[in-house]
């Protein structure tokens, strides 16, 4: 059984402008499935921007989704995180 080519469809990032591929019609060959977003991330980007982000977007954006720190305490007294 042969898998279905998937050229991808050549798109402008809206966020930077540079041109990219995407391959929404094979979501798993996609890079919105490669790269970590959280469910927030994922809901901000949809808010803001209405399409697809390329690679280098969808990075820098992950670069700036909080990640848990195993030596942070909680602080239940504000409901943040501290060390």
């Amino acid at each position: 059984m042969s898998i279905p080519s998937d050229p991808g469809i050549r798109k402008v990032c809206p966020r930077c402008g540079q041109t990219f591929l995407c391959h929404a019609a094979r979501i798993e060959r996609c890079d919105c499935m490669k790269i970590p977003l959280t469910p927030a991330t994922t809901a901000s980007i949809r808010d803001r921007y209405g399409d697809c982000l390329c690679a280098a977007c969808l990075q820098d954006l992950s670069a700036d989704t909080p990640t848990a720190q195993p030596d942070a305490e909680p602080d239940t007294a504000s409901g943040t995180t501290r060390k």
